[in-house]
């Protein structure tokens, strides 16, 4: 081996590594120029989930009402009960939802997949409703009609907008 001392050890590092200055300069320049560029803002993903699953929460509640209105008050007179079944099944599909991860971000941008698993929970929703009114034998209670046609009214907004989100979000 090589017998060094440390006066050598000391002027070999002391020497800057030998560089292209007009490089270094570009690199510098270019890197200026990328940082002076105008940047969207960020927003955390947890907000997103938080703002999509208020937005569902609202186009479930709403479809469920405006056909109550439609076709409940209209043909039969104000029926408090269902308001709470709306209610109910909109915090009951909400919270499948969630088990099924449909407020994650791969689920904004790739609505067909997250649009089946929705057409799953949004399913068990109704089928835990029809499956009460069956064991508390209230057959009559709710409208046949107002279920059906919420159920798809409710599923056909919720995929429209998902089809709409997943054009606005770029996570």
């Amino acid at each position: 081996m090589a017998a060094f001392s440390a006066r050598q050890l000391r002027q070999i590092d002391a020497s800057p590594p030998p560089t292209k200055p007009e490089a270094h300069d570009d690199e510098l320049e270019r890197l200026r120029r990328v940082a002076a560029e105008p940047a969207a803002p960020a927003v955390s993903r947890v907000v997103i989930a938080g703002v999509v699953r208020a937005i569902e929460t609202a186009l479930i509640v709403l479809t469920g009402v405006a056909i109550y209105f439609l076709y409940i008050v209209r043909n039969v007179g104000a029926q408090p009960g269902y308001l709470a079944v709306t209610i109910g099944v909109a915090a009951m599909a909400i919270v499948v939802f969630q088990s099924s991860h449909v407020f994650s971000a791969p689920a904004f941008r790739n609505p067909s997949r997250a649009l089946f698993r929705i057409a799953g929970g949004w399913t068990l929703a109704f089928l835990v409703v029809f499956a009460g009114m069956f064991f508390l034998k209230l057959d009559g209670a709710l409208s046949r009609v107002w279920m059906a046609t919420w159920f798809l009214v409710g599923f056909g907004a919720l995929a429209v907008e998902r089809v709409i989100l997943a054009q606005f979000v770029a996570l």
